[in-house]
């Protein structure tokens, strides 16, 4: 069974009640179909995973969530699709810890596509059950954490 890491926590602020509301309702609903992708991803139903990453990725249009797709996308051979993925990944996010990995495996997919289009792909690499994949889990507070200082520790410690 794979695992599911906790990567990268992005925070977001929300507008009037009304508009915290609705967030709120897509945030759960986006959640629930990432849980439900995460689930397909680990039965090997890759399809379904990607159309669980896709609507919630529909919901709430995280970057992070991009990433996930792309993981689907590569399990599929949709290597095009993958890359594309990837890329709105990294756009979308501004302090990507693994960039240049990302950016390595960008290249990688455009060059496999490209030798798949002209008739000269290897095989397809071989998928270990046992393998693990890390999916980029989102964190979405209602409000603001403090900035750090002072005040973020006044706040840790209930002062």
């Amino acid at each position: 069974m794979r695992a599911a890491a906790v990567l990268i926590v992005v925070t977001f602020l929300g507008g009037g009640a009304n508009a915290a509301t609705t967030l709120e309702e897509k945030t759960d609903q986006a959640r629930a179909h990432l849980k439900a992708g995460i689930a397909y991803y680990d039965e090997g139903r890759y399809e379904d995973a990607a159309r669980e990453m896709k609507v919630a990725y529909e919901l709430r249009p995280l970057a992070d969530l991009q990433y996930n797709l792309a993981q689907c996308y590569e399990r599929l051979g949709q290597l095009d699709e993958a890359a594309s993925a990837y890329d709105t990944y990294l756009k979308g996010n501004t302090t990507v810890p693994d960039r240049k990995q990302v950016e390595q495996r960008v290249a990688n997919l455009r060059e496999r596509a490209k030798a798949q289009k002209d008739g000269n792909a290897p095989p397809p690499p071989l998928i270990v059950e046992k393998e693990k994949v890390v999916f980029k889990t989102i964190v979405v507070y209602k409000e603001a954490p403090p900035k750090p200082g002072r005040a973020a520790r006044g706040a840790a410690y209930g002062l």
